[in-house]
């Protein structure tokens, strides 16, 4: 006898019975072949382009149905054709597909949540890079919890191919004007739109300087987001090149910020450390400075002084849960684990679904051989992140916990 589980997915799925299925985009909870399967065995038929006997077309999750150059695929574009010729063909997003397939867990899953570093370990991208799209609208965070953001799939998703757009040089108004179509066609939820407004063209009038970086007449830098990452074979300017450049923006900490922040992105981790020290000096203690250069002093393996600036960053935002987690990093590798402990309990005190904390203070309970704790901590951590990179680490240190 089927179970009640079981009779719901093949009621659901019976609403594909003979229909015929395309699919524009990527699907973000399983490849192609997987999703044929999944349609023939609801009775349908996966095709490859729309046509008058097609009866839905699914877009996929993952980033934006668009081109290589920026613009709508063709299928899309040809399913809208046909919907104004008046063929009844349905556009749906894939959390409506896996609905009528009845793949419950697979549609839930599109809808975690990710911090911002988790966001980082899965983009390969600095966390400052992340933090500063942010600031500039480039992301839109799905929560705030005091400084932690999380950020949702379809963000994860869009960053991905907004970068990988930009990286082949195509145009932000070309990319703006293809996601107002399909804001018409899939209606601005579905979209997300939130970063569009900072690409306006509508901004202060840029400038391309010699060494690439784009900046306004007041000598202002901005973040360029159409440089490609072959870019870093230019030449590189130090940090003494760009004050003497700059000298209308000397003590603007605004600008001494954005400076750390490309400089870290590069992996230039010196001259990230000398601007954020000249933004602390320009504008003073700001909590973002102080955890940015503890970041960096903490990869230079300068842990005293990292340790320093994560306490500065407590001190003036004491509800600053990143800073508590990082605290408790630099104090674990120091080996005051006890210390650790503490601070990695005081950033779950702050937010207890903080799942790098988690993990964190799993490992360093471990060391203290206070194994029980330890595992209620790396279960906690699964739950929260489990097909993170992190994760099946600890399942085997949950398995070898147990023996």
């Amino acid at each position: 006898m089927a179970t009640k589980s079981e009779s719901k997915a093949t009621a659901q799925a019976t609403s594909l019975a003979a229909c015929e299925v395309v699919i524009t985009g990527r699907l973000a909870s399983m490849d192609r072949a997987d999703a044929a399967r999944h349609v023939e065995r609801a009775g349908g038929r996966l095709v490859s382009r729309p046509q008058a006997s097609t009866h839905l077309v699914v877009v996929g999750a993952f980033g934006w149905p668009l081109a290589r150059d920026g613009r709508p695929t063709r299928v899309l574009q040809r399913a809208k054709d046909l919907q104004a010729r008046g063929v009844p063909i349905v556009i749906a997003s894939e959390e409506d597909f896996l609905v009528a397939l009845g793949m419950d867990e697979l549609h839930q899953g599109l809808h975690r949540l990710y911090t911002a570093e988790q966001l980082a370990r899965m983009l390969e991208v600095k966390v400052a890079r992340i933090k500063a799209w942010m600031r500039q609208g480039l992301l839109e965070p799905a929560r705030i919890a005091r400084r932690l953001v999380w950020f949702d799939f379809r963000q994860v998703a869009n960053v991905r191919v907004l970068r990988e757009l930009t990286e082949r040089g195509i145009r932000p108004q070309r990319i703006r004007k293809s996601l107002e179509e399909l804001r018409t066609t899939l209606g601005r939820e579905q979209v997300g739109y939130g970063w569009l407004d900072a690409l306006d063209a509508r901004g202060p009038l840029l400038f391309r300087r010699e060494d690439g970086l784009l900046c306004e007449a007041n000598g202002q830098l901005h973040l360029d987001f159409q440089a490609t990452r072959a870019r870093s074979a230019a030449p590189l300017v130090g940090i003494a090149e760009l004050a003497q450049r700059h000298s209308q923006a000397e003590g603007n900490a605004d600008t001494w910020f954005e400076v750390g922040v490309q400089a870290e992105d590069e992996g230039r981790l010196s001259d990230a450390m000398q601007a954020y020290l000249n933004a602390l000096l320009a504008g003073g203690p700001q909590a973002e400075t102080c955890f940015n250069l503890a970041n960096v002093l903490l990869a230079l393996d300068r842990e005293g002084e990292a340790m320093q600036r994560y306490l500065q960053a407590i001190e003036i935002d004491p509800d600053y849960i990143e800073a508590w987690n990082n605290l408790g990093n630099v104090l674990s590798i120091q080996g005051q684990l006890e210390d650790a402990v503490a601070a990695y309990s005081q950033a779950l005190t702050i937010e207890q679904d903080y799942a790098d904390a988690h993990c964190n203070l799993a490992d360093t309970l471990d060391q203290l051989g206070r194994s029980g704790e330890a595992r209620e901590h790396w279960q906690r951590y699964l739950e929260l992140d489990p097909d993170s990179n992190w994760a099946e680490r600890v399942r085997e240190r949950l398995e070898d916990a147990s023996q």
